[in-house]
């Protein structure tokens, strides 16, 4: 993913308007929801990069207690490239033939795929993606955003009474690594 156009996609409250985005399970859009999107905000890493990380609302019982006990831990989000956004933000790039799929007829590379470059070598073709117009986060089994050092996962937990700030000293932060994402719950 593009960091600018993550950044970009974030400033124009994707996740929060019009309506707050849904946690989902296993990206099941005609389900009842767990729980929605709160906040959102994009956090700088290093050499430009960067990733989103959300505040969402579970009020589904039985999503709390799985998330609490841990098995709910990975997380994956689906959307479709945002039509409205600036035209440095909108695009969606083949890596093996730099082809924009937002402007041109489908170029045959698939994502996922392995083809020959023009030098022979084999490589995985991969879309590299603009803005997203952000329809949904899910708790998966499997996270599509695992590079083998980190993964979309739940890493802090805070039980909030909506009523009250959060104060973000109490964050139970069992679970090592980068934050991704936050899950707050209502008590």
């Amino acid at each position: 993913y593009d960091s600018d156009s993550m950044k970009y996609a974030v400033k124009k409250d994707v996740w929060t308007k019009p309506y707050p985005r849904p946690l989902l399970k296993n990206h099941d859009m005609e389900s009842e929801p767990l729980g929605r999107v709160i906040n959102a905000r994009f956090i700088d890493t290093e050499n430009g990069k960067g990733f989103t990380q959300l505040d969402v609302k579970v009020t589904d019982k039985e999503a709390i207690e799985k998330i609490m006990d841990g098995r709910y831990l990975t997380v994956s989000t689906s959307g479709v490239p945002m039509k409205d956004a600036s035209s440095k933000f909108n695009f969606t790039l083949c890596s093996m033939c730099g082809a924009d799929l937002n402007r041109e007829d489908f170029c045959g590379h698939s994502r996922g795929r392995v083809y020959e470059d023009d030098d022979g070598v084999m490589k995985m073709c991969f879309w590299k993606v603009g803005a997203i117009d952000y329809k949904e986060v899910s708790i998966v089994n499997t996270p599509a955003d695992n590079d083998g050092d980190t993964a979309a996962q739940i890493t802090n937990i805070a039980m909030v009474d909506v009523e009250e700030e959060l104060d973000f000293s109490k964050v139970d932060n069992r679970r090592s690594g980068k934050s991704n994402i936050y899950i707050f719950a209502d008590n």
